[in-house]
């Protein structure tokens, strides 16, 4: 019985020891990709070449239906958008890679950057329009679980009702992941977008993403103060679908 009893216990802590010398395979991270923009500002960093993405926008107050596409071209990525914001405009936007900044040999944390330029247009009552051209810039940089863009940019805003107005833009966007879950990736950002132009208010916004897997992000975006605030759920609401 107690030569029994012993190997029985020998068993076990051979079996013990067999279990844990087995390595584990360790769960792989998700590989998110997110579109290459906040909720309103346009990232320094580009779509991979191929890369196509397609939105859907929505929204209370006076924020309509509409969509987009995002195509990664060599160097660039092409945005076309229709209704996205108040206006209901409609724009295409071309941004071009530049080379990396780094601000010392030593700094791991590379400010990524690129050239804008586009066009949009909208609707006015009384059958008049108003056509904006830009150009600008975008830089970026990531630190630690967050993310940081500014953009300055140069309007020129042309109206079949009114004189032409030329006015600066400074877009600020500021991002933090805050918890990587099974469910996906949930972050938080803040945006500013500080003009010159007359009669028209600096926009403030607050929001979340959620990065429901490798393929689909969600934009929540509650609280704008702007000309005409919003303020309440779901405020804003962006889908983007990469292929």
């Amino acid at each position: 019985m107690r030569i029994a009893l012993y190997s029985a216990l020998s068993m076990s802590l051979m079996v013990t020891s067999a279990l844990a010398e087995v390595p584990t395979t360790p769960t792989p991270k998700k590989q998110y990709n997110e579109p290459t923009r906040g909720f309103f500002i346009e990232h320094g960093t580009v779509s991979k070449q191929g890369q196509v993405s397609l939105e859907l926008n929505t929204g209370s107050g006076n924020f309509d239906n509409g969509g987009g596409i995002r195509l990664g071209l060599p160097n660039s990525e092409l945005i076309i958008n229709s209704g996205f914001d108040a206006n209901g405009s409609n724009s295409a936007l071309l941004k071009y890679e530049m080379k990396d900044f780094k601000t010392s040999n030593n700094s791991s944390n590379a400010i990524q950057w690129a050239l804008l330029g586009g066009v949009s247009q909208f609707d006015v009552e009384n059958g008049t329009h108003n056509t904006s051209a830009v150009l600008g810039v975008a830089a970026t940089v990531g630190a630690d679980a967050g993310t940081f863009t500014l953009s300055p940019q140069l309007v020129h805003s042309n109206s079949s009702s009114t004189e032409s107005d030329t006015y600066v833009n400074v877009d600020l966007g500021a991002y933090v992941g805050v918890i990587d879950t099974a469910s996906g990736l949930f972050s938080l950002g803040v945006e500013g977008i500080f003009t010159t132009q007359d009669n028209t208010d600096n926009t403030f916004a607050f929001g979340g993403r959620w990065a429901y897997n490798e393929r689909v992000n969600i934009d929540i975006v509650p609280l704008i103060l702007q000309d005409n605030d919003l303020t309440g759920f779901p405020g804003l609401v962006r889908l983007n679908v990469m292929f």
